[in-house]
C-alpha cells in the first residue's frame, strides 16, 4: 500500500496541490519569511500519528475522510480506491499498527 500513497503524494506535490512533507520544511519557510520560531514540538495525535489499535470513533472518522478524498479516488480508480481504503482501515484496526509520523506543532512570531 505504501507505494500508492507515495505516488499520490509526489503527484500532489509536483502539481503544487499539496505537500504531505511540509512538516519537515515549515521551519525553513517561516525563517525565510522573517519569522522566529519560539516553540516547536513533534506530537502524537490520536487520529493521525499513533500506535496500536485505533478507537472505533477514529476508524469511523477515517472512513468518512476517505469518502471525501475525491482526487485520491480519481487517481486510483474506484476498485483500487476501495481496496486501499479497506486495507488502510484494517491496519488502523490492528493491535500491531505502528505510525512513523507525527504532527509538527510550531509557534512563530514576527521579530
Amino acid at each position: 500500500m505504501k507505494p500508492v500513497f507515495g505516488d499520490y503524494s509526489r503527484r500532489q506535490r509536483d502539481s503544487n496541490t499539496y505537500d504531505f512533507q511540509m512538516g519537515g520544511k515549515i521551519g525553513y519557510f517561516l525563517d525565510s519569511c522573517g519569522l522566529s520560531i519560539v516553540y516547536e514540538e513533534n506530537r502524537n495525535d490520536p487520529e493521525i500519528a499513533f500506535n496500536g489499535k485505533a478507537e472505533n470513533r477514529i476508524i469511523r472518522s477515517w472512513d468518512r475522510r476517505f469518502e471525501r478524498m475525491f482526487k485520491f479516488r480519481e487517481f486510483l480508480g474506484e476498485e483500487d480506491f476501495q481496496s486501499v481504503k479497506r486495507e488502510f482501515l484494517d491496519c488502523l484496526s490492528n493491535e500491531n499498527h505502528t505510525s512513523s509520523t507525527f504532527v509538527k506543532y510550531i509557534v512563530a512570531r514576527k521579530p
